[in-house]
């Protein structure tokens, strides 16, 4: 009996709470400063998820066709750890719970179209971001979708999301969608642990919105890319190769089963990989988008996203090269004694850095580029805007 008249004040209470909220949102926003209310709402629905089981609401992305409501419940905070959602990769996981702006209009008829209209791209940039990373993005944003820091190359970065049990990171993310329309948020949550779903939605939305451009790259956030190495190397060759994948090349690699690498034996058996080119930049030809994601939706789910997706599936498309690229490092140190011996000799395009020194390269490699009279990017010093 106790527990009965328990569970019936909780559903009093959540039905009281409810009217209380509407009821001061309504009087916050006619009495006092219209939007002040999502701020109130913020802190109380904090308190509220802690006590009670709330649903996720409804939501559209922003081509506006209906996808799925979020399928998960908040129980508690310490509730969003990672946990698998499904054995393989499906539509429903990649998802597009916010879909950035496409590149171009659609191939198929009747698709909805409001994106980048009467822009021809270079190179669209498929950048990994946690949710949380708000500056990383403010400055790739900076450095890639401004034409002044990367003319006469002009390229579409988009980041790929899940979503965030954190209400203010959350927040966060819809007004990014709101003002720069690059955001790509998936129907998983964001978490180390689900960057194979966050890479193999890139590629979805790659494949139905902006495979028009002339090359496409898939990075993380924290990688430095000095993109008139980039499309000085790229642009010549990628027209003409087919089912290729670029990047830095794990010859035979070993299965580890512990740190931060563990896959233990029910997720992948064997001791060794497929050969693999790791996840922090991927350089692939276009003409393998549709097959790609079509055989991830069959490959067991591994977490570590560069196995999956360029060991596991590349291995089972059948006829798809692996090119290492020796002019892409994840050793910052190598990177800048590199760059400290050669200048602008230095060999290398692209190097995973630490956020502080993201400005400071484009800076250094501009004053390098003006020094030897090549052309292209800011005529000064970049200043990011706050």
């Amino acid at each position: 009996m106790h527990g009965v008249i328990t569970q019936m004040t909780i559903r009093c209470s959540k039905k009281s709470l409810r009217r209380i909220l509407k009821l001061l949102l309504f009087l916050i926003d006619v009495l006092f400063i219209p939007g002040l209310s999502l701020a109130v709402f913020v802190y109380f629905l904090g308190d509220i998820q802690q006590l009670f089981h709330i649903n996720v609401p409804h939501k559209k992305h922003t081509s506006g066709q209906s996808v799925n409501s979020w399928n998960w419940r908040v129980e508690s905070y310490s509730d969003f750890v990672y946990h698998r959602v499904s054995d393989y990769v499906t539509d429903d996981i990649t998802n597009f719970l916010i879909a950035a702006a496409p590149c171009h209009p659609p191939d198929k008829p009747g698709m909805i179209y409001n994106g980048t209209a009467n822009v021809d791209y270079d190179g669209l940039f498929l950048i990994s971001t946690s949710a949380s990373n708000l500056e990383n993005r403010r400055i790739l944003r900076h450095l890639y979708n401004r034409y002044d820091n990367t003319k006469p190359y002009r390229i579409r970065a988009v980041f790929l999301v899940g979503r965030s049990s954190d209400l203010i990171v959350q927040a966060n993310i819809e007004r990014e969608d709101y003002q720069f329309r690059d955001i790509i948020q998936g129907n998983f949550t964001d978490h180390y642990a689900n960057l194979t779903y966050k890479t193999i939605m890139g590629y979805r939305w790659a494949r139905l919105y902006c495979r028009k451009v002339k090359v496409m790259l898939k990075m993380d956030d924290d990688v430095y890319l000095d993109v008139f190495k980039f499309f000085d190397y790229f642009l010549p060759i990628i027209p003409r190769r087919r089912r290729t994948i670029y990047g830095f090349l794990n010859f035979q690699p070993k299965v580890f089963r512990e740190g931060k690498y563990k896959v233990d034996k029910g997720e992948y058996a064997k001791n060794t990989y497929p050969d693999f080119t790791s996840g922090f930049f991927i350089v692939p030809t276009l003409d393998i988008l549709d097959e790609l994601y079509q055989v991830s939706k069959i490959i067991r789910f591994v977490h570590l996203e560069d196995v999956f997706t360029y060991g596991l599936v590349r291995e089972a498309m059948i006829d798809v090269q692996l090119v290492h690229l020796d002019t892409i490092t994840y050793e910052w140190k190598v990177y800048k004694d590199c760059v400290n011996d050669y200048k602008y000799r230095c060999k290398y395009m692209a190097v995973e850095s630490p956020l502080s020194e993201l400005l400071s390269c484009y800076d250094q490699v501009m004053t390098f580029r003006r020094q030897l009279g090549l052309p292209g990017g800011a005529d000064k010093e970049t200043q990011l805007r706050h």
